[in-house]
């Protein structure tokens, strides 16, 4: 009975939180890159760099299957992952045996971080491939515990699919080869595998499950990196800068075009290793964290070497895995100067708050053996206490921006009046608004011939070179062009186009270009 009325309040918890953030779900397309995984899913294109085909090809079966528009579906599917990202967490506390009274507070602070709360109401790759990250670290443990060949294979295939969702974590799969050899040592030394026959099947169940996802992004980039394909990031792309030939297809052209995606080309200049870059990425790291952010990751710090060491001497394959991969997401953000640092740290909050869970856990047994327990019992609903207030304070700060919800995108979307434009015209944009309008040209206004780019100042003039009508959706021209208001947006005009008695019109009628709003 006393188990039984743990996993209810342990569900309730849970499912309060999700259905907090299910209230807080926008409906339509996003803008970013979430818009950009909306219309890939939905169309069965091929999304921004690596690809994410592996969600592409899970977001599309829920557009096929749930009732409801394509965007939404892929919304909800991340809403799902996001949800089974804390059940997962706190089912695999009470597995490593932490008490209810730690795994609950632990699920729901993953919850309440605002990063993560902003990405599991979004349709975004972040919390999928946490999730992924999760299932192969939970795996693993399941394996070291067990030494099955499925349960090694199962990690292996998490982890790889992880890495198809995150470059950044290539550098984790010899580290896991490595824990491989670590638990088979240990397990060899077991009645379980006393024969040195059964280390094949292993090692074969580890290379599958390794290649397999990985063999399967590149195929789905290969078959869908084709003409035909109504949503391509490549085409797109390349449109607007060719870096690769943007309209040839051979062999030979196209394994560049995927190798250029698969592997985050666009994004390379944006690593630096430099020390000078490494110590300003960690002042950036601090100066955007919050207060309580700051004091939580003191406090963390602690528990975390002692929920380490307690791990170890049960699980050290399973305790080096999680180091790596805490290691690898430290690396990468200390040496990939993006914009938005704080979206990235949420893999590596997720194995502080886990590991600091063990370690508080690892504290709360000890004092219960304290060789005086007339000093140690007082402790104990002191701790209860603190505990079931965390929880409560998390599910209200969840059930704040669950009420709270989350403005339509669609409300900073330029609108267009499709039916005003002429037949085979070129629209340019922001990557913030491509994919909405994507989505509004081809399930609003069925005008495929309209042809929507996100092309850079520099690029403007090449990707409108075989358009005779081209105009600007954001308020943008190139130098030596100029706008003039067209069709709810902006006709584009070139420099021999504008009359010397047009200059002073068009400055009294250009209109202000709107801010693209940030993540």
């Amino acid at each position: 009975m006393r188990r039984f009325r743990r996993h209810a309040i342990l569900c309730s918890a849970t499912a309060a939180a999700a259905v907090s953030a299910l209230c807080a779900l926008p409906r339509g397309i996003g803008l970013h890159d979430s818009g950009d995984l909306q219309m890939a899913a939905a169309r069965f294109g091929i999304a921004h760099p690596p690809g994410y085909a592996l969600l592409t090809l899970a977001g599309h079966a829920a557009t096929r299957i749930m009732p409801v528009a394509p965007p939404d579906a892929v919304t909800l599917l991340n809403w799902l992952a996001g949800t089974a990202t804390i059940a997962l967490t706190i089912a695999w506390l009470r597995l490593l045996r932490v008490h209810s009274i730690v795994a609950l507070p632990a699920g729901l602070a993953l919850a309440a971080m605002p990063r993560f709360w902003e990405f599991w109401t979004v349709a975004e790759v972040y919390i999928p491939g946490l999730l992924l990250l999760i299932v192969g670290i939970v795996a693993f443990e399941r394996y070291e515990q067990s030494a099955r060949a499925g349960r090694m294979a199962a990690a292996a295939a998490a982890l790889s699919a992880a890495v198809t969702t995150r470059i950044s974590l290539v550098p984790l799969l010899p580290i896991f080869v490595a824990c491989v050899m670590i638990a088979a040592r240990r397990s060899s030394r077991s009645a379980r595998m006393r024969a040195p026959a059964r280390h094949g099947p292993h090692a074969i169940a580890a290379i599958a499950g390794l290649l397999l996802p990985i063999a399967l992004h590149l195929a789905y980039l290969w078959w869908r990196d084709t003409p035909a394909t109504e949503y391509n990031y490549i085409s797109q792309y390349l449109a607007s800068d060719p870096v690769i030939a943007p309209d040839q297809f051979d062999p030979a052209t196209k394994l560049r075009r995927i190798a250029w995606l698969a592997s985050g080309r666009q994004y390379w200049h944006f690593v630096d290793v430099s020390p000078r870059a490494i110590l300003g990425r960690g002042a950036a790291m601090v100066r955007v964290a919050s207060p309580w952010a700051v004091g939580a990751t003191i406090l963390a710090i602690p528990l975390a070497v002692t929920g380490a060491m307690g791990l170890a001497r049960r699980r050290p394959a399973t305790t080096t895995l999680l180091v790596g991969a805490a290691i690898v997401e430290a690396a990468f953000l200390a040496t990939f100067a993006v914009t938005d640092i704080a979206s990235m740290t949420i893999p590596l909050s997720w194995i502080a708050i886990t590991i600091a869970a063990i370690g508080l856990d690892r504290v709360r047994r000890e004092a219960r053996q304290h060789p005086n327990p007339a000093r140690a019992r007082p402790l104990r609903p002191v701790g209860t206490a603190a505990a079931a207030f965390a929880s409560v304070v998390f599910l209200a700060i969840c059930a704040a921006r669950g009420w709270a919800g989350t403005p339509p995108a669609d409300a900073l979307i330029p609108r267009v009046e499709w039916h005003s434009l002429p037949p085979n015209a070129l629209v340019l944009t922001v990557w913030e608004y491509y994919a909405p309008l994507v989505y509004e040209r081809t399930y609003v206004a069925h005008r495929d011939d309209v042809l929507i780019l996100a092309a850079q100042d520099e690029h403007l003039p090449v990707a409108a070179r075989n358009r005779a009508q081209v105009f600007s959706a954001d308020g943008r021209a190139a130098p030596g062009w100029s706008l003039e208001p067209a069709c709810g947006i902006w006709r584009v005009r070139t420099a021999a186009e504008v009359r010397p008695t047009d200059s002073r019109r068009r400055a009294e009628s250009r209109p202000t270009a709107p801010t693209p709003p940030r993540r």
